[in-house]
């Protein structure tokens, strides 16, 4: 055969070639075939060869295809050389791992071709192979490849934050020489990006990495435990609190995780989601998180909050099982605890339908609580034409600010009641005794007891 009248396809014919055939037909044209992929002007030529395999291989549907077989024997030949060259660097393997056809990666991977490749999207082989389950063969063999196992896509992303939602895939990487906590180009390593789109399953795994850092903070200067907090995923709180978690930590924009925790939880349209911030709560104070730290720009603490809301529940838990509360703690108004209680609940009496508050329990109490009173016969006392004037202008309800707008409901208060008394919560013995915890309550009530 003339080079001028030379056709690849009719070398080689796919459809009716045997691997005996297409074999004999190379040899007795070996040299044509050199010569025909060494000419720049048979680009496109070449280009429509090599397609038709790409287009064999990705839609071979079994791993006994025959047009299979007869390829491979031709990409091992001499002759062919620059062709088989060119599929390894091409993006097959990335191609038949996006649609997950196993049969087609089953053939390609003793090509040796090169996992590095990215498609336009940065993604890698690896990347697509992690979403599948039915392709974690081809994820091991990656991972000992080694060559791909740290690249990142456009967005900076490796393989194992692809995998978030295959946890066969994510332990396999957990268990390689993957950066645990490479980050992204919005800052966040995996563990965020998890608790920042609630995926919760990634996070326990995570927690028992040795060298996980829980601490990292992203573009919006949040960290793994903020973002769990805000969406009340107390499980994932529970994982991560123990691994050097800081979990009093608060951002230039005065964010924490207790501050981000309270301000969605008391928010309308939230009840749904209550029980579980209720949980995040006791997760928080299991932590010895600190409760005396301001939450708002009013420099409100938690307990403060508690009473602005009129949360006796969470109030009544917090005291009776954190540590360390400070009530002489006063926000920038000048008001402590006890003041703002008083002045929340001097015109009514709900707060004595709540068992722990009631007028019984604070008689009991009163005479163990360092609290001066005043004469029950004069319960007005308190205020005094002098001074009445300067506490309301000290003391203002701004109906604009978060917490002071807020109204709990009465769903919110039956699943807080239920929650923090439910039994074996494993805090028995934790911060105050329970006697001591009571006594902390009354020191707050008391006053009101007199009006």
């Amino acid at each position: 055969m003339e080079f001028e009248n030379f056709k690849i396809e009719h070398v080689i014919d796919f459809n009716n070639s045997s691997t005996k055939k297409a074999v004999k037909s190379i040899n007795a044209n070996k040299v044509l075939i050199k010569t025909f992929f060494n000419e720049k002007r048979n680009i496109q030529a070449i280009q429509n060869f090599i397609y038709e395999i790409y287009r064999i291989v990705i839609e071979t549907k079994t791993s006994n295809n025959k047009k299979l077989c007869v390829i491979r024997k031709i990409l091992m030949h001499e002759a062919f050389a620059n062709v088989l060259e060119t599929l390894k660097n091409s993006d097959i393997l990335i191609r038949a791992c996006r649609i997950g056809n196993k049969y087609a990666i089953k053939w390609l991977l003793p090509l040796n071709i090169n996992s590095c490749v990215q498609d336009e999207y940065g993604m890698t082989a690896l990347m697509y192979a992690v979403q599948d389950p039915k392709l974690l063969f081809a994820v091991k063999y990656f991972i000992s490849d080694g060559n791909s196992l740290n690249m990142s896509d456009n967005n900076g992303e490796t393989a194992l934050f692809h995998a978030v939602n295959t946890m066969s895939s994510f332990k396999e990487l957990l268990d390689s020489d993957i950066d645990i906590n490479h980050l992204n180009y919005n800052n966040e390593s995996v563990l965020i990006y998890c608790c920042k789109n609630h995926l919760l399953k990634p996070i326990k795994y995570l927690s028992r990495v040795r060298n996980i850092n829980v601490n990292v903070r992203d573009t919006q200067e949040k960290t793994a435990a903020m973002y769990l907090a805000e969406n009340g995923d107390y499980k994932g709180i529970h994982y991560i609190g123990k691994r050097n978690c800081r979990i009093n930590y608060i951002n230039p924009y005065h964010e924490s995780v207790l501050s981000l925790l309270l301000k969605n939880l008391y928010t309308e349209g939230k009840e749904e989601y209550c029980e579980n911030y209720y949980r995040t709560i006791i997760e928080l104070v299991k932590l010895d998180c600190d409760f005396n730290i301001p939450i708002d720009d009013d420099g409100n603490t938690a307990i403060m909050i508690f009473i602005i809301v009129k949360d006796y529940y969470s109030l009544h838990y917090v005291l009776g099982h954190s540590k360390n509360i400070d009530l002489s703690i006063k926000n920038l108004k000048g008001q402590d605890a006890k003041y703002i209680l008083c002045k929340q609940h001097r015109h009514n009496r709900d707060i004595y339908k709540y068992p722990f508050f009631s007028y019984r329990f604070v008689k009991d109490f009163q005479s163990n609580c360092d609290f001066e009173e005043e004469e029950e016969e004069e319960p007005l006392s308190y205020f005094t034409p002098e001074n009445i004037s300067e506490i309301l202008d000290n003391y203002s309800f701004y109906e604009k600010d978060h917490f002071y707008s807020f109204k709990i409901t009465n769903t919110m208060e039956f699943l807080g009641k239920d929650i923090y008394n439910e039994k074996n919560t494993g805090y028995e013995g934790k911060g105050h005794s329970e006697r001591f915890s009571l006594m902390f309550i009354v020191a707050l009530i008391v006053t009101i007891s007199l009006f």
